[in-house]
């Protein structure tokens, strides 16, 4: 009987466990523009800093906050790379969507 009582505990300590993780995982969920990861993937990745800034993430994230690419250079990838970077800013999120 005593080891009925421990498997029982212990499942019922696992669902529990189990809905506030999903609980916990859905309220502290951090929206991240989709914009982002399409930057970075069109980035030579030299994370040379050659533009000024620490790598091609934070070079990444400086596009996506100003919005345009007007004064920044990344001179690994050349015209080619801002003309795609200036595309992808140009592309609009669905902002509605994100979570509050």
């Amino acid at each position: 009987m005593q080891l009925l009582y421990a498997v029982l505990i212990l499942g019922i300590t696992g669902a529990v466990s189990s809905v506030v993780l999903y609980v916990f995982s859905k309220k502290f969920a951090v929206y991240e523009d989709p914009r982002l990861a399409a930057i970075q993937e069109a980035l030579p990745s030299a994370n040379c800093g050659a533009c000024g800034y620490r790598g091609c993430a934070d070079f990444a994230s400086a596009c996506l906050s100003a919005g345009k690419t007007d004064g920044m250079k990344c001179p690994v990838g050349g015209k080619p790379t801002m003309a795609q970077i200036d595309q992808i800013l140009s592309q609009t999120t669905n902002s509605e969507s994100q979570p509050s």
